[in-house]
């Protein structure tokens, strides 16, 4: 028997993958971005309630831009370039270059 093209499997891949993923959407399972954003969002709650609040929030996004711009170094991606996080906390780290703000 003669091994399949790489078109041919990527192929039939990409229909077993579309097929798991309707299956999971059929019993409506999560998906690894709706878990995201869920840890997201705990995580913002969890550093609102906090008494240091905002120096909560800013640790928590200086954290995330970090993370965001190491994988994104790593995959050849543009560097995080956001001064403020979404929800309007200001980002202040040497490490990222934006003391200062």
């Amino acid at each position: 028997m003669t091994r399949k093209s790489k078109k041919q499997r990527n192929a039939e891949q990409a229909i077993r993958q579309q097929s798991v993923r309707d299956e999971a959407k059929a019993r409506h399972r999560s998906t690894r971005d709706d878990l995201a954003r869920v840890l997201l969002w705990q995580m913002i709650v969890a550093a609102q309630r906090r008494k240091d609040a905002p120096l909560a929030l800013g640790k928590l996004s200086e954290a995330i831009v970090g993370d965001l711009d190491f994988k994104g170094s790593m995959s050849g991606r543009a560097k995080v370039s956001s001064k403020t996080w979404p929800i309007g906390t200001p980002v202040a780290s040497s490490r990222f270059g934006l003391s200062g703000i």
